[in-house]
Order: structure tokens, then C-alpha cells, then sequence
């Protein structure tokens, strides 16, 4: 599949705590990648989930990525 025209992107980042689970779960719903990160007290890096993607053969794997800033660039391991 195959197209010429830009498609807009959105990028929604949600609380938990702050947002109500209908709220997350109708965001889920109609967003085409889900990417959840998770921060531990302490720690200079973050673990990336993606939970959701529209390619046809993916499956949500227990395996994370960690998400880190260093130097001012994103680095993903």
C-alpha cells in the first residue's frame, strides 16, 4: 500500500493517573500505534512498549526497548 499525500500525525501523551480508563481505552481504540512508557524512581531511562501497530503480521511482545536522551538525541536499545 502505497500513498502520495502527507497524512497528519497526532501525538497523545496521557497520564493514567490524570485521565479516566474510558478516556485511555477510546484513545487506544482509534489510534493506529499505541506506545507506552514506563520511568523508574531513579533511573536516566525509560522502557518502551508498543502496544499497538497497523502492520499486518505484528504481535505485542513481552520484550522492551529502553528509551533513553543522551547528549540530545533519542537512543533506543
Amino acid at each position: 500500500m502505497e500513498e502520495k499525500r502527507k497524512r497528519p500525525v497526532n501525538f497523545f501523551l496521557l497520564n493514567r493517573d490524570r485521565v479516566s480508563e474510558k478516556f485511555t481505552s477510546w484513545i487506544s481504540l482509534y489510534s493506529q500505534y499505541v506506545l507506552e512508557f514506563h520511568s523508574e524512581s531513579g533511573k536516566s531511562s525509560e522502557t518502551m512498549f508498543v502496544r499497538k501497530s497497523p502492520l499486518g503480521d505484528f504481535e505485542p511482545l513481552e520484550g522492551r526497548h529502553t528509551f533513553r536522551m543522551r547528549k540530545g538525541e533519542i537512543e533506543i536499545r
